[in-house]
């Protein structure tokens, strides 16, 4: 485990600028030991910026991202097309700019995929347990 840092910065999106740019370099250090890094992603205002900053940073990179793996930490059991659905706006602000392979991106189970949310947690956990080999690299956690 990494020792825990504290920086304060000026506001939230320096906060997405300063997140942005550390994933990016976390997962081109992961690809260059020819693992496919492993990232859960979240929702909210503050992620949202952050996916934006990430799109908008990804070219020149040096990120393949169609190596890297994207899941969910958080999401709500709703309509697939819901406006409360995280995948939503990282689809539209980063996985879709950057080009993810949509074969790595593994969202979490809707109203439309399972008859309630305790089936969808299930096959969530059946599919990441199928999937991630140790560890994530990386799971966002902002509000």
């Amino acid at each position: 485990m990494s020792p825990t840092r504290v920086e304060v910065l000026p506001d939230a999106e320096a906060l997405a600028e300063r997140v942005a740019r550390d994933l990016l370099t976390l997962l081109r250090a992961a690809q260059a030991t020819g693992r496919v890094p492993q990232v859960a992603l979240t929702g909210g205002t503050v992620a949202d910026q952050v996916h934006r900053a990430v799109g908008r940073l990804a070219p020149g990179s040096g990120v393949d991202w169609a190596r890297v793996a994207l899941w969910w930490g958080d999401e709500r059991f709703v309509a697939p097309d819901s406006p409360d659905r995280n995948a939503g706006p990282a689809r539209r602000v980063l996985l879709d700019v950057v080009g993810a392979d949509p074969a790595k991106v593994h969202e979490m189970p809707s109203t439309a995929d399972a008859p309630d949310v305790a089936a969808g947690a299930a096959a969530y956990s059946s599919t990441v347990l199928a999937y991630v080999r140790g560890e994530f690299d990386l799971a966002l956690r902002l509000s």
